[in-house]
């Protein structure tokens, strides 16, 4: 059975918000806790747009699901998977009784990439890391802090999609929203969504302003070091 089959047959709208529809299954743990929800998620809506200063015209499609699995069929690889974004409008989740993974992050793809979706993946990421503020619960600043400690990173490589995504993601997640954060915090978040997020040449311009890349590096661990 088709992905839309799936969805029309078991899922319903559930409740509307000025900004969301979120549907789920009838009965299920989502559509108990539906209203918490959707205050949570308006909260988080409000949140990004007034920092990235983006605004959508259309209402984000937000589908609840019970399981990772679940989520992962409607992926389309079927493996296990908490959440994604699916363009242009509609999110992913699972929520249950041990999980719940609701939040800013899928949303801050939705809503940045309206505009464009960048190229790396990496840099992508980043954006929705900086709003997450987290990684698991622990501050990104912190994971990253052990993670320069302890490894050797050429950004030059994680900014490549294939490498990216050979890097485990609690390396390359908390990375990605801790030079997020170093990037808003050196240029403002206006001039890192023109000069970074929504430039395909951004190397050019970090090569430009920072020389070369490990002077970049350099600059970023001790900014990182020293938070």
């Amino acid at each position: 059975m088709k992905t839309e089959q799936i969805l029309s047959k078991n899922y319903r709208l559930s409740y509307s918000t000025n900004h969301y529809d979120f549907f789920c299954k009838p009965h299920s743990y989502a559509f108990k806790n539906i209203k918490e929800i959707a205050r949570y998620q308006e909260e988080c809506y409000n949140n990004i747009t007034e920092g990235l200063k983006i605004f959508i015209n259309f209402k984000i499609k937000y589908f609840l699901a019970d399981s990772p699995q679940e989520v992962g069929f409607f992926y389309g690889d079927n493996q296990a998977c908490n959440g994604f974004a699916s363009l242009p409008d509609k999110i992913f989740a699972v929520y249950n009784e041990h999980l719940k993974c609701t939040g800013m992050h899928e949303d801050v793809h939705i809503i940045s990439y309206s505009v464009k979706k960048p190229k790396s993946n990496f840099i992508g990421e980043g954006l929705a890391m900086y709003f997450d503020k987290t990684w698991q619960g622990v501050d990104n600043i912190v994971l990253c802090k052990q993670i320069l400690k302890n490894n050797t990173i050429k950004f030059n490589e994680l900014f490549d999609n294939d490498s990216f995504f050979s890097v485990k993601e609690d390396i390359s997640y908390p990375l990605a929203g801790g030079i997020t954060s170093f990037f808003i915090n050196k240029f403002s978040m206006a001039v890192y969504l023109e000069k970074i997020f929504y430039n395909d040449d951004f190397i050019n311009f970090l090569n430009e302003f920072f020389g070369k890349q490990e002077e970049f590096t350099k600059i970023f661990t001790d900014w990182i070091l020293n938070k």
